[in-house]
């Protein structure tokens, strides 16, 4: 078989693949939440804008809103802004930073490894959300990263350092 032909193959397998996670999520066919499973992967559904934290047995343990809104415009380097893109991440790395970051970080921050550095966090502007610290702050758009409500982040990025850090981001 051919390079191209193994590349189509893949490519459609893929899509089937994304396509069934798509479908079971959409009719809710997901399997017991249980709390005290150490988590194996987080998938972002961008068209769900919800965020979901497996185990070893593909089994959803946590799922918690997310946003990956965004202001349009251009960054420091004059590059246009964007959602952190579709795809999987491997050096994923979450702090509970309890505030020491700023208002637009919130409570936690969980890196992804993105060159342009769109990671996940919470907080938001203090001059538009009246406390980016408190537990639910509401939604602001960032830069290009995803924003979590600060709980639902801090309890996402313990459950990633129980883990040591070993922990799979799918973003589609």
């Amino acid at each position: 078989m051919c390079w191209l032909k193994i590349k189509s193959y893949i490519r459609k397998v893929k899509n089937r693949v994304d396509i069934l996670i798509y479908k079971l999520l959409i009719k809710g066919i997901i399997r017991n939440k249980r709390k005290d499973q150490q988590i194996y992967e987080i998938h972002f559904n961008r068209h769900l804008q919800m965020i979901y934290a497996y185990d070893s047995d593909d089994s959803v343990v946590a799922e918690y809103p997310c946003r990956d809104d965004f202001f349009s415009g251009y960054n420091k380097a004059g590059v246009p802004r964007e959602a952190l893109p579709n795809g999987i991440y491997y050096d994923i790395s979450a702090y509970i930073i309890n505030g020491a970051s700023g208002p637009s970080f919130g409570n936690f921050y969980i890196e992804t490894g993105d060159k342009r550095h769109r990671d996940i966090h919470g907080g938001g502007n203090s001059d538009t959300i009246a406390n980016p610290y408190a537990d639910y702050q509401g939604w602001w758009p960032t830069n290009g990263c995803l924003r979590m409500q600060n709980k639902d982040g801090v309890a996402l990025s313990a459950m990633i350092i129980d883990c040591k850090n070993r922990v799979v981001l799918t973003v589609y």
